[in-house]
């Protein structure tokens, strides 16, 4: 009988301190935000570092990377897709020739900084094309 009577104490006194504690008084106290960087900057930041690299072709998969990604979700191409499907389902939807979307999405090496910016060039050439 006095077992029962403790736990049932016990009981009500969690419940009211549940209750203490849940309880706030006043108004809410305003923390500090972390910092956001802006989109841009972090743009500006990755590409310093990658310059600092000299591995244009670093880059090129970077850009590859996420073109391939986003036409698969833009397309409906499945993840593990190779790319001359992708490239097959771009081209026949767009109206593109095949080689110029294979020539964006193919992973041919990059060695200097004028292959670097004519694929990038054509990424945003397709990309443009795409989302007409």
């Amino acid at each position: 009988d006095g077992v029962t009577r403790a736990l049932v104490q016990l009981a009500v006194a969690f419940v009211l301190y549940a209750l203490w504690r849940a309880i706030r008084f006043g108004r809410p106290v305003l923390e500090p935000q972390p910092v956001e960087i802006a989109g841009s900057e972090l743009v500006a930041a990755t590409g310093r570092l990658l310059s600092r690299t000299r591995a244009p072709s670093a880059v090129a998969d970077a850009v590859r990377e996420d073109l391939r990604r986003r036409l698969r979700a833009r397309f409906g191409v499945g993840p593990h897709a190779d790319h001359q499907a992708l490239a097959a389902v771009v081209a026949a939807r767009t109206g593109l020739p095949e080689d110029t979307v294979r020539a964006a999405l193919d992973d041919r090496p990059v060695t200097t900084d004028d292959e670097l910016v004519a694929l990038v060039g054509a990424v945003a050439a397709l990309d443009q094309e795409v989302h007409r």
